[in-house]
């Protein structure tokens, strides 16, 4: 997992860098032939004529840029660059732009503008980590007109018009397609709107030390040691049993999706445990799945003793008598749980709970009745505010969105930065409901399953998407996305010698 930092930590960074005889030449040096490299993999292939542009505000930023572009001539690229403010004499950028000139490079210079249209890819190298407050007119007007451009927008280090801690757009900023983070990625990409502009994040590592941090982004090299392992003489129970507290007539469609995803990632067993007056809707649960009903509470009580993992809340209902039940068992809830849903609407109307074990599942309007406040995006105080209820509670809180931030007591705050817009759609967080409990059954530690089943469930998204597109994407087809998702987190645990199974005669091996 990679630190995330805001703007001062990395003025810190490269203060101590400098003060150790390392040059900012040296850092643009590096950052410019990465930031070349990455672009040329972008330049369309066959376009012959349609430039890279780059629009350069007056900082190092911009100089970045045009030490790609030198590296992008070398491969016979075209380029061309919008200077929005002359270069103060002597300064690093003044040198770069003469050192672009001086090879052929073409520079536009504010108030004439590009035309549009014609441009294969756009360099974002208007404003910096240090950037403070709103656009100056000059910067908003570029801004606007890259955005209304057709071609793909790289921004070096942050979207221009982003406040690189915070994440809040002030005025105008830049819609990036990709975001090139110069040695580690600043918080304001992933809190407030920052995620709305920031677009993939791709990393250009430098010499300079990394911190710790209290935000961390996960990578893939973080996921791949915590696929649970199969046995070759494995039964169905030892591949771990669920238990589905959900549905209810009208909304048997969330249970039927939770209960197939724990199926989908590896739960051997799934029993479903129903009111005797849902008796009729058992068809519409998958056929794999156990069924039981019950008329008195009290027989409920052997389902828990035997299941692995459990998860309660998808298409529930909220009628007294549904409430009255998780009044009277929440706890024998012992085994670890995911809390979803209609479960998270009713912990939101008692007192603070012990949930030692339990994985809560919130979206940011399930997240504004649990903590009684209106929360219309993620800031520094939500986390603060988060990390103090899961260091009260005990619990493991994933609150989904666009990231995912994962919160869990004495540890990081975790950024998964997966997935696609079109995952906002109804039943995409039963489905995630479903593969937490199933690898949970599998005996991997809650914060494991966690993690594993957010990332593969938004690796699942993006295949989803990219066979049907983000207006096509459904819950459904999340859920028969979740094999390939699986399939190639395991093509690249491969790479490590990994064996998905414990081969015969071994000990199993400890789980994470």
């Amino acid at each position: 997992m990679k630190p995330v930092v805001d703007s001062a930590t990395m003025r810190l960074l490269e203060e101590k860098a400098f003060f150790g005889r390392m040059t900012a030449e040296v850092l643009m040096d590096i950052v410019g032939d990465e930031l070349a490299t990455f672009l040329a993999t972008l330049v369309p292939k066959g376009i012959h004529g349609e430039p890279v542009l780059l629009i350069s505000g007056k900082g190092n930023n911009g100089a970045d840029g045009y030490t790609a572009l030198l590296h992008l001539l070398e491969k016979d690229i075209p380029t061309c660059a919008w200077q929005l403010f002359p270069p103060a004499p002597g300064s690093i950028l003044e040198k770069r732009v003469r050192a672009y000139t001086a090879r052929g490079g073409r520079v536009i210079s504010f108030p004439d503008i590009p035309q549009a249209g014609k441009f294969s890819l756009i360099v974002d190298g208007i404003y910096g980590a240090g950037f403070k407050g709103s656009p100056d007119e000059a910067s908003s007007k570029a801004i606007l007109w890259a955005n209304a451009q057709h071609g793909l927008i790289v921004s070096i280090d942050l979207p221009s018009g982003v406040d690189p801690t915070t994440g809040e757009v002030p005025g105008e900023a830049i819609f990036a397609d990709y975001t090139v983070s110069c040695h580690l990625p600043k918080s304001g990409c992933f809190l407030g709107k920052g995620w709305e502009h920031t677009g993939c994040v791709h990393d250009i590592p430098l010499p300079l030390e990394s911190p710790k941090s209290d935000l961390c982004l996960l990578e893939e090299e973080d996921i791949l040691h915590l696929i649970p392992r199969r046995r070759r003489t494995q039964n169905k129970y030892q591949a771990g049993s669920v238990l589905a507290i959900a549905g209810s007539p009208g909304m048997m469609g969330a249970a039927s999706l939770a209960c197939e995803a724990a199926y989908k990632v590896g739960a051997g067993y799934v029993r479903a445990l129903l009111p005797k007056e849902s008796s009729s809707l058992e068809g519409l649960l998958p056929r794999e799945t156990v069924k039981s009903f019950f008329e008195d509470v009290e027989e409920c009580l052997p389902f828990f003793s035997h299941a692995d993992s459990a998860f309660i809340g998808p298409g529930l209902g909220r009628t007294p008598k549904t409430l009255s039940f998780l009044d009277r068992f929440w706890s024998a809830f012992l085994i670890p749980t995911v809390v979803d849903a209609d479960a998270l609407f009713w912990l939101s109307t008692k007192p603070l709970q012990d949930l030692k074990g339990k994985i809560l599942t919130p979206h940011l309007g399930e997240a504004s009745r649990l903590f009684q406040k209106e929360i219309t995006q993620v800031d520094e105080e939500l986390i603060r505010n988060i990390r103090s209820f899961v260091a009260t509670t005990g619990c493991i809180l994933a609150l989904k969105g666009a990231p995912t931030f994962i919160f869990s007591s004495g540890s990081p705050v975790l950024i998964m930065p997966r997935g696609d817009p079109g995952m906002a759609t109804a039943g995409s967080g039963d489905v995630l409901s479903g593969m937490m409990a199933g690898f949970l059954a599998q005996k991997i530690q809650p914060i494991s399953a966690c993690i594993l089943a957010s990332w593969a469930h938004g690796l699942a998204g993006e295949f989803s998407a990219k066979q049907r597109t983000s207006y096509s994407t459904t819950a459904s087809s999340i859920l028969e996305s979740i094999p390939q998702a699986l399939s190639h987190i395991l093509e690249q645990a491969a790479h490590g010698s990994f064996r998905h199974y414990v081969p015969f005669g071994r000990a199993e091996p400890t789980r994470p």
